[in-house]
């Protein structure tokens, strides 16, 4: 990136995206809250959760509390689109979720942001909560209000298949990272997911290794990016990990879930990755709070007694709780979701944050710049399919 001389990295940054219109265009072309969202109905003496003057949390126990046993368990295990329209009348949205951590899976005309231990090669927060924004407007356009992501899994292992998805290897860049990416995925009144809740080092075995773990370490190690995520960056919501957590799989292990809530800070909900090993049941009574990513859980479970009343209450006012906070109850998605999201200020914002997190140590050879009479050979699937 060419920068007049004397001025910080910083300042080009601020000044590359506003050649292309600044934070006004990070979101040009995208359906906006007000002109794509059907305005909520009014409060009402009847309905006073759609007061949006009262707080998310009271807010949440008032929808709460009008919700009959088969509503909660409804917003608890719906997966599809369709599985919310019994709860339409009380304008819960339908939840849809999508792989977030560097750009949106699997959609095209959206942005394709260099990877997420890149960024944090940046050290810039500043730098990574407009990537975040940027992800998040994208999302919302696209039709979903969920994020799944940012990830902040402390990257110990080299060979992990993962971890380009992760800030590396240190807790506090991890957190400040994290949370910064949140601040700018929630701007846009979505729900950011933090992977995965915790001790996530590898791939090969996910869903069968059992990490041996000290209490010390998790608490300096592995808890940290994830309170940072929560406390400064606002997330509302959590995905528990694969592998076991000293002989107790991570989604049905009430000691780690308990920290999640009761010492870093989790208002929100704690949702699963996609079809972990373990218990359904004993997943939900150890406090995971969404069954989205389990189609398999039973739902007689929740009126047969093997889930308490209590526990399928609590798991639906943490939703409702980040569903207010988020906005995503008062901003519904787009009617019809967007071909193409990307902007000339999001491609820009992608192309200075590979800037930002390359270094050249040494120009050997002359090799930048570049030959114009030399070619480069970009190999592999993301070659055929950026």
């Amino acid at each position: 990136m060419n920068r007049p001389r004397g001025m910080t990295r910083r300042e080009a940054v601020v000044v590359s995206v506003a050649a292309v219109g600044g934070a006004a265009v990070m979101t040009a072309g995208l359906p906006t809250a007000a002109a794509a969202a059907t305005p909520a109905a009014a409060p009402t003496a009847g309905q006073p959760w759609r007061d949006k003057n009262r707080s998310a949390a009271r807010r949440a126990d008032a929808l709460l509390n009008v919700m009959t046993l088969e509503e909660q368990i409804t917003l608890v295990t719906a997966v599809e689109i369709a599985e919310y329209k019994p709860l339409e009348h009380l304008g819960i949205p339908a939840m849809t979720r999508v792989d977030a951590s560097d750009g949106l899976r699997g959609d095209t005309g959206v942005t394709a942001f260099p990877a997420p231990n890149a960024l944090a090669a940046t050290f810039d927060t500043e730098l990574a909560e407009q990537y975040g924004a940027a992800i998040g407007a994208e999302a919302r356009g696209k039709g979903w209000n969920v994020l799944l992501g940012p990830t902040v899994d402390i990257d110990r292992n080299s060979r992990n298949g993962r971890e380009s998805e992760s800030y590396g290897e240190d807790p506090l860049v991890s957190g400040l990272m994290g949370a910064a990416v949140t601040r700018g995925f929630q701007k846009n009144d979505v729900i950011a997911q933090v992977k995965h809740f915790t001790v996530y080092n590898q791939e090969e075995g996910r869903n069968s290794l059992d990490v041996k773990v000290s209490e010390r370490a998790l608490r300096e190690v592995y808890y940290p990016a994830f309170e940072h995520t929560i406390r400064d960056g606002g997330a509302l919501s959590v995905m528990g990990s694969y592998p076991k957590v000293n002989g107790v799989y991570a989604c049905e292990n009430p000691h780690t879930i308990g920290a999640l809530k009761n010492d870093l800070g989790l208002k929100g909900y704690l949702g699963t990755d996609f079809y972990p090993s373990g218990d359904r049941v004993a997943e939900m009574n150890a406090g995971v709070d969404s069954a989205a990513l389990t189609p398999d859980t039973p739902k007689e479970a929740f009126t047969d007694g093997r889930i308490p009343k209590e526990r399928t209450r609590d798991a639906a006012r943490r939703i409702l709780y980040a569903l207010f906070a988020s906005g995503a109850y008062d901003n519904p998605l787009p009617a019809q979701p967007a071909v193409t999201v990307t902007t000339d200020a999001h491609q820009a914002l992608a192309r200075i944050t590979g800037e930002q997190a390359t270094v050249l140590l040494k120009n050997k050879g002359g090799l930048l710049p570049l030959s114009k009479r030399r070619t480069v050979a970009v190999i592999g699937r993301p070659a055929r399919t950026p």
